[in-house]
């Protein structure tokens, strides 16, 4: 499923809330034990954010600054991990 691109500003206080699917189905995450966003920016750096389980198929994401760092598009990929 494609979202919109989310725009954000240098050290504003981030918060991504996923919700996660497979085949159009809600995905249970019951059990997943550890959640991460990896973020690679365009100076190549990549930054690994841990994430929270808030919901059956739902992880949040907490961005500090180093996500932002550097100006420009971010590439970030969920990691699940059971």
């Amino acid at each position: 499923m494609l979202i919109n691109e989310p725009t954000v500003v240098q050290n504003d206080a981030i918060r991504f809330v996923i919700n996660v699917f497979d085949n159009r189905r809600p995905l249970d995450l019951s059990s997943v034990e550890t959640v991460s966003l990896a973020s690679v920016r365009l100076d190549r750096q990549t930054v690994v954010t841990p994430g929270t389980k808030i919901g059956e198929n739902t992880v949040q994401f907490d961005l500090g600054t180093e996500e932002t760092k550097v100006l420009g598009r971010v590439e970030a990929t969920v990691q699940l991990y059971d």
